[in-house]
C-alpha cells in the first residue's frame, strides 16, 4: 500500500485548473480537470462520446460554491465537454490523457465582483486526497491575456481536510484607448513657404512703420 501512495505522489496526474474571468459583470469559469480522477471520485465510468450531462451538472452544481458576507452568490453550469491531449508535451509521464472542460459562472446578489470571496471547488478532492485545484484570474491588455495565480486548494495535513481558499479578484483591465493624431501639414515645415511667409510678415511691418513714421512728421509740421 506504501508503494502505491508513493507512486501516486511521485507521478500524480495533473491537477484542476480553474480559470476566473470578470466580464459583463459576471465572473465566468473554467475548470479543467483529468477524467479519470473524476471518475475515481466519482465511483462512475464516464464515457467521453456520450457524457452523462444530467448527473455531471448535479454534481458539480453540488461542488462548486462561492460565498461572501455581504452578498449570496448563485452558480449556474453552462456547458461540459472532453478533450484528450499527451501530457508528454507538458514533461508530463501519463502520455495521452482525456480531460474533462466545465464551463460555469459565478453571479453575486449586489453585482459586487472585487468584493473578496471564499471559493470552494471540492470536485474529485472529496474523494481523492492526491488531487489539487490550481486557481488563476484571466484578464485581457490591450488585446494579450494575462494569467495570475490566485491560490490553491490542496490538502492541510495537519487538519486532513481541503480547506477553500479566499479569492480576490483585479477589476477589469481597461485598454489603453489610442488618440488619432491630424496628419502634420508638410507645407507648414517647407523651408520655401516658410521664407515667403517671412518676406511677407517683414513687408507688413515696413509698411507699418513706415505708415506711422509719415503720420509722426505730417502732425510735426
Amino acid at each position: 500500500m506504501l508503494l502505491v501512495s508513493s507512486l501516486m505522489f511521485a507521478h500524480p496526474l495533473p491537477s484542476t485548473k480553474v480559470n476566473l474571468k470578470i466580464k459583463n459583470e459576471l465572473i465566468y469559469g473554467i475548470a479543467t480537470m483529468p477524467v479519470h480522477e473524476l471518475e475515481t471520485a466519482t465511483k462512475r465510468e464516464l464515457d467521453s462520446n456520450n457524457l452523462d450531462l444530467s448527473f455531471l451538472r448535479e454534481y458539480f452544481q453540488k461542488h462548486i460554491q462561492a460565498s461572501s458576507p455581504n452578498q449570496t452568490w448563485e452558480v449556474k453550469i453552462n456547458s461540459i465537454d472532453s478533450f484528450k491531449e499527451d501530457d508528454g508535451e507538458q514533461g508530463g509521464h501519463h502520455g495521452v490523457i482525456e480531460f474533462l472542460t466545465i464551463d460555469f459562472e459565478l453571479s453575486p446578489s449586489k453585482g459586487d465582483l472585487t468584493e473578496p470571496f471564499v471559493f470552494d471547488f471540492d470536485a474529485i478532492t472529496h474523494e481523492v486526497v492526491t488531487h489539487d485545484v490550481e486557481i488563476f484570474q484571466i484578464s485581457e491588455s490591450n488585446d494579450d491575456l494575462e494569467k495570475k495565480k490566485l491560490g490553491e486548494i490542496t490538502l492541510n495535513i495537519q487538519s486532513g481536510v481541503f480547506d477553500p481558499v479566499e479569492i480576490k479578484l483585479d477589476g477589469p483591465i481597461q485598454k489603453t484607448q489610442t488618440i488619432a493624431l491630424k496628419p502634420v501639414d508638410e507645407s507648414i515645415t517647407d523651408p520655401k513657404t516658410i521664407s515667403n511667409k517671412m518676406l511677407s510678415y517683414i513687408g507688413i511691418g515696413t509698411f507699418l512703420v513706415l505708415g506711422l513714421f509719415g503720420i509722426f512728421r505730417s502732425r510735426k509740421k
